[in-house]
């Protein structure tokens, strides 16, 4: 994503300007558009507007990759730091919450195990209305088959499911970091409900909730393969 040129995505020069055309351009056109890469920098998914209810809407069958500098011609070419390509919901006041974005990423039942996000920091999602958008600040999950590697969930908040909310489907979550998120009820880093979702080599620092300081498995039984929970804290 870099400005410039026509903005149809075709090539660096001619990239995409918003995360948000890339996606747009990749469910109009079904099956065309496998691989979206995203170059280094800071994204926000309500282009300025500060509506909290916007998010990324991942499509099936595409694949989308943080992390390469503008020129880059393979995946090898990434940067190993995944610190270097986000997505956050701060979208309103700098360093505010309570205007940040409901869910940062979001997909549904149409989302395939064909589908992937893959070297992100994913921070700021901020799910707090009780009644409504309370579950999955980061990423929220609804019968999704979402594989997720290679991602960092830091300063996510909800009710259920602070950094990751998944409901029912069976995605996979591998080589993610959760880091200080926060859930005012249950699931500060992971709250899965009605899955067997595999959880593979995560770690999981200093994430609360009231329940599942790190992970709260309300339904289900999910497979959680070396991780490693370090000072989660469930009052």
């Amino acid at each position: 994503l870099v400005i410039g040129g026509r903005r149809d995505g075709h090539d660096w020069i001619n990239a995409f300007a918003d995360l948000q055309d890339a996606l747009d351009a990749a469910r109009a056109s079904p099956g065309v558009i496998h691989e979206i890469w995203v170059a280094t920098g800071i994204y926000r998914p309500d282009r300025g507007t500060g509506d909290r209810s916007k998010s990324y809407v991942m499509v099936d069958g595409v694949a989308v990759y943080g992390g390469f500098t503008a020129g880059a011609t393979s995946l090898d070419q990434r940067s190993s730091t995944i610190e270097s390509t986000i997505l956050t919901g701060d979208i309103g006041v700098s360093g505010q919450s309570d205007d940040n974005s409901y869910h940062v990423v979001t997909c549904d039942s149409n989302i395939t195990s064909s589908t992937l996000i893959d070297g992100f920091l994913i921070k700021d999602g901020n799910a707090n209305v009780a009644d409504g958008a309370n579950q999955g600040g980061g990423i929220y999950m609804s019968g999704a088959g979402l594989h997720v590697h290679r991602c960092a969930f830091t300063d996510n908040h909800a009710v259920y499911g602070a950094a990751l909310y998944v409901n029912g489907g069976l995605p996979m979550i591998r080589d993610c970091t959760f880091t200080s998120n926060s859930a005012s009820q249950r699931g500060g880093g992971i709250y899965a409900d009605g899955t067997d979702v595999p959880v593979v080599s995560c770690i999981f620092i200093r994430n609360n909730a009231v329940i599942g300081g790190g992970m709260c498995i309300y339904d289900g039984s999910p497979e959680i393969v070396n991780c490693q929970f370090l000072g989660q804290i469930a009052s």
